[in-house]
């Protein structure tokens, strides 16, 4: 030993040859044995009439109480018949009951009586509202025992075979049980026949969170279930399990408490590496919660066998591997500022290289590291120099936001990260809740084609191809506007053509019809003149008839028949006066033949006015295409007197021999 000192709580720190050791004095917890006196691994502890019982897997010892503490070990002894494996020790009414790898024993004034008929007990629970029953749970099952002036086995429940170290009685006939895959069943048995009626089991999908460390616990008289997730109870209404939001504000939460006890005005809460007392006042106000977090190496607690026994309010003794740890309460814990040292920082890709160690001016750089060396491992540890407390921490790397798994490993390696800023943080969470944080902050450059250079040629890159597709598009563009544009044109000549090609076809159709119009309404004015020519012939006939009645009238007159000629004349008359409309006729014709014909009769009558009214029609019927011999009927004319007319016409006209008269009439206008 080359150094001694104490720090500020009062423990020793020892300089060695080959390191440095730490030696806690002032710790509120203490063992009861060591070794070479050791009485084996704790299982159970209880107090009954002045005298203290150990249940230890080498048996059941007993000292007197009180029990004082010094370098002398203290006088224990074994209860003979009681040699080996002790799992339990519970009080019934006046009586203990010692739960052995034997059976079930009653301890009387340190004496022990064997309950016949049951093989290695292990745990047990009373019958709410009768202290003369109880249940037990030993190797074979689990069994009803009812007192009759001593214990005796009543009945075995058939039809169960649950793993018995954990369980309690809801009310007369209903049983929590933990199974042993981490569930637990509610039972409900026929208080009359003690058969199974019903079993409920409950997990995550009746309202856990987790079922991880589940335990069963009664409260105040109440059933209570604690897991990793924190602490429940029973909703009858539902069906399902109900988080306690009371309980779990008076403790930490998501941990599991292997033990919940009531004593005076405090509740006692042990977790792995953690005890919790929550204060209550006078009138049962919550006044605050202690803990006393605590080495699972130094106290290495036996799997399902956890106990918490309290000696009175500032005294706990707490059964573990090693023996039986005394906690006292009113020795100070001592205040500790406990911190997450980041040692260690190493890039690990291509290799390993140290780009930072932990030094005391608590210098942490932000260092850039290149693309190629996107592997880095970070080493931490903790500054808690105390052998009574356990740490777990998680992590995390920013900008990622989750964090972690609890883990109690002090190393954590990350490859193949992608350029940026990065923050390593590290939490410890200690047993009394303590929470302390550490952190790295760190640069991953760029890989070169992601680089500032690379983005800036490609940004180049891209502007110089997005320019050689702009002009390919306006290119493109052009071109197809132009082949867009003489397609165009050439629909628009295709369209003006069959335009052209439709208005001919309509003119054509409209001149066909114009022209089917006009001969029709020739053809029906040749018809009106037709029979005005009709007219004028009978016009004729009847003048020649008149000249006929004349002669008549003249014979009749030589006669001297005055009144047979007066007769005859007044017939007459009547007779002309009927054909007077014949110059109404000749005028109609000579309209009717204007408007066929472009006033052709009114021009010739302006140009030659000494023409008479037979000049006039000869002009008209020659003007109509008609042959002599079709126009010396409408005349009154023979034949001959047709072409004397037509003789003085061309004479009155002015024609030569040379003229064509038919000719110089179609052309007149």
């Amino acid at each position: 030993m080359l150094s001694v000192a104490f720090d500020r709580d009062h423990n020793l720190w020892l300089g060695l040859d080959n390191g440095i050791d730490h030696i806690t004095l002032n710790s509120p917890f203490t063992n009861l044995y060591f070794s070479p006196y050791s009485k084996g691994a704790g299982y159970c502890w209880l107090e009954e009439k002045g005298r203290f019982y150990l249940g230890t897997n080498r048996g059941l010892f007993t000292v007197s109480s009180p029990l004082t503490l010094s370098d002398e070990p203290a006088d224990f002894s074994l209860i003979p018949e009681l040699s080996g494996q002790v799992w339990d020790l519970e009080k019934v009414g006046e009586e203990l009951l010692c739960f052995h790898d034997k059976g079930l024993y009653v301890i009387r004034n340190g004496k022990s009586t064997l309950i016949p008929g049951l093989r290695g007990s292990i745990a047990g629970t009373s019958w709410p509202g009768d202290p003369q029953k109880y249940w037990v749970g030993t190797y074979e099952g689990l069994y009803l025992i009812q007192k009759e002036n001593t214990w005796k086995v009543k009945q075995r429940i058939e039809g169960i075979s649950y793993w018995w170290r954990n369980m309690a009685s809801e009310a007369p006939g209903i049983l929590w049980v933990r199974s042993q895959n981490s569930s637990v069943s509610r039972i409900e048995l026929d208080t009359i026949h003690y058969t199974v009626q019903k079993i409920e089991v409950f997990g995550i999908n009746e309202g856990f969170a987790s079922v991880k460390n589940l335990y069963i616990h009664t409260l105040q008289g109440h059933i209570c279930f604690s897991t990793s997730s924190g602490i429940y109870t029973y909703d009858p209404e539902a069906g399902r399990m109900k988080y306690h939001e009371t309980l779990n504000s008076w403790f930490l939460p998501d941990r599991s408490y292997t033990v919940l006890k009531a004593e005076g005005n405090s509740i006692y809460a042990l977790s792995a590496d953690l005890i919790q007392i929550a204060r209550f006042s006078e009138d049962g106000k919550y006044l605050r919660t202690d803990s006393y977090p605590f080495n699972y190496s130094r106290i290495d607690f036996i799997p399902y066998y956890e106990e918490l026994e309290i000696l009175n309010d500032s005294l706990l003794v707490i059964p573990n591997e090693h023996g039986y740890a005394l906690l006292n309460t009113r020795v100070p814990f001592p205040v500790r500022e406990d911190q997450v040292v980041i040692q260690s920082v190493y890039l690990t890709y291509p290799k390993d290289s140290l780009i930072y160690k932990n030094n005391y001016q608590d210098l942490c750089s932000n260092p850039v590291i290149p693309y190629t060396n996107n592997s880095i491992r970070f080493e931490y540890a903790f500054s808690s120099f105390s052998n009574e407390r356990s740490v777990k921490v998680h992590y995390r790397l920013l900008p990622d936001q989750a964090w972690s798994d609890y883990t109690e490993t002090g190393v954590k390696e990350y490859t193949n990260l992608h350029e940026g800023k990065y923050i390593f943080e590290v939490e410890a969470l200690f047993p009394d809740g303590e929470i302390v944080s550490s952190s790295y902050s760190f640069t991953i450059q760029p890989p070169w084609f992601r680089s500032g250079y690379a983005y800036l040629m490609a940004v180049v890159g891209f502007l110089l191809l997005l320019g050689l597709f702009y002009k390919l598009a306006v290119y493109r563009t052009a071109k197809k506007r132009k082949e867009e544009l003489e397609e165009k044109e050439k629909e628009l000549f295709r369209k003006e053509q069959e335009f052209i090609r439709e208005n001919l076809r309509k003119e054509k159709a409209i001149i066909r019809l114009e022209n089917e119009k006009l001969e029709q309404a020739l053809a029906f004015k040749n018809q009106e003149l037709a029979n005005l020519m009709i007219h004028l012939s009978r016009k004729n006939e009847i003048l020649t008839f008149i000249k006929q009645d004349l002669h008549k009238v003249v014979k009749e007159l030589q006669r001297e028949d005055p009144i047979k000629a007066k007769r005859m004349l007044l017939t007459l008359s009547s007779g002309i006066d009927l054909n007077m409309q014949s110059e109404e006729v000749l005028k109609r014709f000579e309209e009717q033949f204007d408007l066929v014909h472009n006033n052709f009769i009114r021009k010739l009558t302006e140009k030659y006015p000494d023409l008479n009214i037979s000049e006039r029609k000869m002009c008209a019927y020659l003007k109509m295409n008609l042959t002599s011999k079709e126009i010396a009927p409408l005349l009154n004319l023979s034949l001959r007197g047709v072409e004397t007319l037509r003789y003085r016409l061309r004479k009155k006209l002015g024609l030569g021999r040379e003229d064509n008269l038919m000719d110089y009439l179609n052309q007149f206008v």
